[in-house]
């Protein structure tokens, strides 16, 4: 496939004798996107995380068009096509809420007993104002300024110790995919 964006993301698969076995790229026409880590299921299936702005379009991701925003996928290890997920239909996933910027630096796969159901993904990154996967919503707490019950602080909103999450703050995750 071919993008116009600044920068697309790939992963290129190879046999032991670094021959191309398959290769595969997603972009935006207007935006970039990183691979930044990758890692392998006990079943061969490659796993990739990082940042993208836009859209990913060959994992079928639609981001945001005013940050960076984190994403995970599983692809096929036998020809790189992204991997069915628990009633989404596509296994991959985007974390990220405007205004601050959010990234996956690393990931791993703690492969699983044998005869157990799945591997599970173990995720670090970067993340600022706030970040969400699932039910779950972290914040980058700005200490030096307070608000109170559900009011925003210049716009960004309240985390649950009571500080305001700052687009300008950066923290890090660590979590599960």
């Amino acid at each position: 496939a071919t993008y116009a964006g600044l920068t697309d993301a790939f992963v290129v698969k190879l046999s032991s004798t670094l021959a191309p076995v398959w290769a595969k790229a997603s972009g935006d026409a207007a935006y970039d996107q990183k691979v930044q880590s990758l890692g392998t299921s006990s079943t061969g299936d490659v796993f990739i995380g990082g940042s993208f702005k836009g859209a990913l379009t060959g994992l079928g991701l639609a981001g945001s068009t005013v940050s960076l925003d984190a994403f995970a996928a599983e692809l096929s290890g036998s020809d790189g096509s992204p991997r069915a997920g628990s009633g989404t239909g596509l296994c991959a996933f985007g974390y990220g809420d405007d205004p601050g910027a959010q990234s996956i630096s690393a990931l791993t796969v703690a492969r699983t007993a044998a005869g157990a159901v799945a591997d599970s993904v173990l995720m670090v990154g970067d993340f600022a104002s706030t970040v969400t996967f699932g039910t779950t919503k972290l914040y980058a707490e700005d200490r030096s300024a307070a608000c109170t019950g559900d009011s925003t602080c210049a716009g960004e909103p309240c985390a649950p110790g009571g500080f305001c999450a700052s687009a300008t703050v950066t923290e890090s995750f660590f979590t599960r995919f």
